[in-house]
């Protein structure tokens, strides 16, 4: 249903509306209206209990009102969250509209303090609930100690900025989520958690067991045969960790020796693109997503090849000719291989090749998961033929970052990247927070002997 189906009001509006007004309006609007909950705090403070606020208040003008509705759903805004409602009974919600127009401030204030989340037996919104929980974590630090602490005895696992997703209600067992990565039982179905609520649109998710390597100073990796990625190992210590308490809290009250908490790997699974890892031990599954999995460079990856050469597939036969391309179907080849490898929710290419376009080649959207929004990314994408290198100084970074609000930034090139360029990126994520992923011909090529679609498209029609 397009939303301009939907009759839009906000809730900046509504002060004072009473019964008629709220009916007249159901009726006109053919039952269907577009509530919009502006949410000021978004992009204009960094108080994330502020932001907290803003989700909380949304939460619970949707939960209040979703039961009188046919269907309701919502969209993320700018700073907004907008309801999109069918009604089932005009009269029923309007008298809860009206009432909710009409509450003083003093009202609201007890309405907003008497609703008790952890009481619900139902959550029609579970993905703003733990929006409000990790933004009102994310805050702990601007609130007294005690309450903290008070927080932290209940809530064991929230000391290691987890919580049990409210999701939980919905798919029949407790799990536990954070930004990073997520704590499940290991009796869980993990595909249709991952497609319900971890972005994952794939019918069929393509995980393959995997090995873990270590040597010597190295950081570990893991792989399997199609990505290598490094391997998390502090937060899967944090992660279980985590773990660990929230065994401790829910037996605490019957017999359980710590020590039968057996933190060893018992089998590791990747996704085909690295974008997802399954830690499982004797207790729980962990799983981390593409935010702390960063791929193993080519250059890196030479210092491992001795050890693991046979077990991640031969190295192209196939010289690609990267001559016979021009920009634009550069341009095309990337944008093809973003959609393959992110499954974006939306991505445009910015026009033509050499236009001008800001900085941005192609602008996507990575979908959101429990504990994490939908991140923009920005790519620019540098075809070279010449054989020389891309460097730092042929890349527009931060002034595009900036400019376009984007939280990702990727390079594509059809040569090899720069140390110094490497580096650059590297101090982007690492003081900046900006999300990063940088695409070689290497990794290019890698990926495409994975597509062969891909591959005789553009290289050996």
């Amino acid at each position: 249903m397009s939303y301009q189906n939907y009759r839009k009001i906000s809730t900046y509006e509504i002060n004072g509306y009473t019964f008629d007004d709220w009916y007249k309006i159901l009726v006109n609007a053919n039952k269907m209206i577009l509530l919009e909950v502006p949410c000021p705090s978004w992009g204009s403070c960094n108080s994330h209990l502020d932001i907290a606020d803003d989700y909380y208040g949304a939460l619970i003008l949707g939960e209040s009102i979703a039961e009188y509705c046919e269907e309701i759903s919502y969209h993320i805004g700018n700073s907004s969250i907008q309801f999109l409602l069918q009604v089932r009974d005009v009269t029923i919600l309007a008298e809860k509209l009206a009432w909710y127009s009409q509450l003083t401030e003093d009202e609201y204030s007890e309405f907003y303090s008497d609703f008790n989340l952890e009481e619900r037996t139902k959550i029609y919104f579970p993905d703003i609930a733990d929006s409000f929980l990790a933004n009102y974590i994310g805050g702990e630090y601007d609130l007294d100690d005690e309450e903290v602490e008070e927080s932290h005895r209940k809530y064991p696992e929230r000391r290691h900025q987890f919580w049990k997703s409210f999701a939980s209600l919905d798919i029949g067992y407790e799990f536990y989520v954070s930004r990073y990565s997520w704590i499940v039982p290991l009796e869980g179905d993990i595909t249709e958690l991952l497609q319900k609520y971890g972005g994952v649109e794939d019918e069929l998710l393509l995980l393959e067991e995997a090995n873990y390597l270590s040597i010597l100073n190295h950081e570990p990796i893991v792989f399997n045969k199609t990505s290598v990625v490094s391997f998390p190992q502090e937060r899967l210590f944090q992660t279980q960790t985590c773990a660990r308490d929230i065994l401790l809290q829910k037996y605490k009250d019957k017999y359980f020796d710590i020590q039968d908490f057996n933190q060893q790997m018992k089998k590791i699974f990747l996704a085909k693109e690295g974008d997802i890892l399954i830690v499982c031990d004797e207790f729980y599954k962990y799983v981390f997503f593409r935010d702390c999995l960063e791929k193993v460079r080519y250059d890196k990856l030479e210092e491992y090849l001795n050890i693991f050469k046979g077990l991640v597939g031969k190295q192209n036969e196939m010289v690609y000719s990267w001559q016979k391309l021009n920009d634009e179907q550069f341009e095309e080849l990337c944008y093809h291989i973003i959609c393959k490898h992110y499954k974006p929710i939306k991505i445009r290419k910015m026009g033509k090749s050499r236009s001008r376009d800001g900085g941005r080649d192609i602008e996507f959207y990575t979908p959101a998961r429990l504990g994490t929004d939908s991140i923009k990314w920005i790519v620019q994408c540098k075809l070279i033929r010449d054989g020389s290198s891309l460097t730092a100084s042929k890349i527009n970074m931060m002034d595009t970052i900036a400019q376009y609000g984007a939280k990702g930034f990727c390079v594509m090139t059809s040569s090899v990247i720069d140390s110094n360029l490497y580096d650059r990126l590297d101090d982007i994520k690492r003081n900046y927070g900006i999300e990063i992923d940088d695409w070689s011909k290497l990794e290019i090529e890698n990926f495409l002997d994975k597509y062969q679609e891909l591959k005789h498209k553009y290289f050996f029609d």
